[in-house]
């Protein structure tokens, strides 16, 4: 098409285009009587308003709307002496800019950013970000309701407050400023009525408040103490602080009190001494009360005159005891004393019992221990017979004698660990005996000399000796010298021959000196008439060592 009608045109065939020609390097105004009112550069930067755009879209001279990609996607921003194109510029260099910049894929969640530049370039800054991941105004006073706000958010009405809604739901969280009887904090949950209703009135209201003198009150809006629990009737479950009949009951630092008829309470009294009294009941401090603990001040003491039962599921430990780093060389972080009973007892359906635990610098888990001739510092008990009344997982150490009805060692059988034991007893003497062997091979003279630990003169007396010859039979081999200075000599024996040997001894150490073995021993007046395993000799449990040792253990410890 040779040239282009202003009254309309048909185009078919190629694109046809209204501009300048190939390389004039001349702009495209379009005017309106007269005056230009759009001119699209040579660069491609439209400009209305103005004949030298500097942005892709540029309005009134100072105001830019341009777009363009980044790495993290398109972006547009829209700005007022302000714009962006890779970098952050001015239109007039002079006066400050703002502006608008839009970007779904910043790559930071910033998605919308107010920001602001000083007339002289200083203090380039973010006025506002809104975004997916980040959303804060920096620097300024928020008012809503507040035409002038002193703080940077400042909520003006009669009364304020905040509801966090999910969605449209009716239930709600309410964080509510100030009612109509002076200062307050609110927290509620459930919508109030709309105001300007009166406080709390609401399908449920509110669950806490807290005053300007500090205290809290929870299921109440007038708190009495610095924490105040009420129940639906007003009457307070909880109270902590001075309470306002103290003069009466001499209440001071707690209370569990109901107040609307006169029932029994709970509360703490602090005498002269120092020490804090729980009582039941009411009245005057020795009055119609019963103290049933005391809190010693100097010390944190606690004494309970009576019994301290506690029932019913406990869901962590039922009792648990602290011993501090410093407080001292023997404290002990529960200590347990009776003259009758149990010092401590622990009993669990499903775990442990008693649980003992001891740091790098303690000494021990659990400590038990007893002057008693019939009584005994730990004992485990299990009326099972597959059961077991004591495990130990690494090393015991026993300072003195060992008793048992039996004994040995019990593995995992060599050949077939996954499904089987092995068991060996023990070999077991009327003395104290230690056993040694060996093998020794003989010399050319057909004798051999056996050299023996250098304690072992220290050690053993009346020994005993086996020789036995290997391979061949040695009608004359016998013990040439006894064991003298560690050492013993065989002889009569044929040349290159190897002895099987053995040799006991029963211990002189000091301590088996003084703790020798009574091989039949009488039973103590307490234990007589009764045995170790009764059933094995057909009588009654009643007459087993432990119903004669341990009494209420075997009657169950009640």
């Amino acid at each position: 098409m040779a040239s282009w009608d202003l009254g309309g045109n048909v185009i078919t065939g190629p694109i046809q285009y209204l501009g300048t020609q190939t390389n004039n390097n001349q702009p495209l105004a379009i005017s309106t009587n007269g005056v230009e009112r759009v001119r699209v550069d040579t660069n491609g930067n439209v400009g209305i308003g103005t004949q030298t755009p500097r942005s892709k879209l540029q309005i009134s001279g100072l105001t830019a709307i341009n777009e363009g990609p980044t790495p993290h996607g398109a972006w547009a921003n829209f700005g007022s002496n302000s714009y962006f194109d890779g970098a952050w510029k001015r239109v007039d260099t002079t006066k400050a800019g703002v502006s608008l910049h839009m970007n779904p894929d910043d790559g930071a969640g910033h998605e919308f950013r107010f920001r602001r530049e000083e007339a002289d370039g200083s203090n380039a800054r973010n006025l506002a970000i809104l975004g997916s991941q980040l959303s804060y105004i920096s620097g300024a006073a928020v008012g809503i309701g507040c035409p002038t706000p002193q703080r940077q958010l400042q909520i003006a009405d009669d009364v304020v407050g905040l509801s966090f809604d999910l969605g449209n739901s009716p239930n709600a969280g309410v964080l509510r400023f100030g009612d109509n009887t002076g200062w307050r904090l609110h927290f509620g949950r459930s919508r109030e009525a709309a105001k300007p209703a009166p406080l709390n009135s609401g399908t449920v209201g509110l669950l806490m408040t807290i005053q300007d003198n500090g205290n809290v009150g929870i299921g109440t809006t007038g708190p009495q103490g610095n924490l105040h629990v009420a129940k639906s009737n007003n009457s307070a479950s909880v109270k902590f602080g001075d309470d306002k009949d103290s003069a009466s009951n001499g209440l001071n630092g707690l209370g569990f009190v109901t107040w609307t008829d006169g029932n029994n309470y709970i509360d703490s009294k602090t005498n002269s001494s120092g020490y804090t009294f729980f009582r039941t009941g009411q009245g005057t401090e020795t009055g119609g009360q019963r103290t049933w603990m005391t809190v010693q001040a100097s010390n944190g003491q606690v004494n309970v005159p009576g019994n301290l039962i506690i029932t019913g599921n406990v869901n962590a430990s039922g009792v648990t005891g602290i011993a501090p780093p410093g407080s001292g060389s023997y404290t002990a972080g529960v200590h347990g004393i009776s003259d009758a009973g149990w010092g401590v007892r622990g009993e669990s359906n499903s775990y442990f019992g008693v649980v003992g635990e001891v740091g790098a610098n303690g000494e021990a888990g659990v400590f038990g221990s007893s002057n008693n001739a019939r009584a005994a510092g730990v004992i485990g008990y299990n009326t099972n017979p597959h059961g077991v009344a004591g495990v130990f997982f690494g090393n015991v150490h026993v300072t003195g004698t060992l008793q048992k009805d039996g004994g040995g060692f019990h593995i995992d059988h060599p050949l077939d660990p996954q499904n089987q034991y092995l068991n060996h007893s023990f070999v077991e003497s009327s003395d104290m005996k230690n056993l040694y062997d060996g093998i020794a091979v003989l010399d050319d003279s057909g004798q051999a000399t056996v050299t023996l630990p250098d304690w072992f003169d220290t050690l053993n007396e009346n020994l005993r000796y086996q020789l036995t010859p290997i391979g061949a039979p040695a009608p004359q081999l016998h013990l040439a010298e006894e064991i003298a200075h560690g050492t013993f000599r065989i002889a009569g024996g044929s040349p290159r021959q190897r002895i099987s040997w053995q040799v006991t001894g029963s211990r002189k150490d000091p301590w088996a000196k003084a703790n020798r073995l009574s091989v039949e021993e009488p039973k103590p007046a307490v234990e007589r008439g009764h045995y170790l395993h009764p059933e094995l000799f057909g009588a009654d449990q009643a007459l087993s060592f432990m119903a004669a040792r341990f009494p209420k253990m075997a009657r169950g410890g009640r």
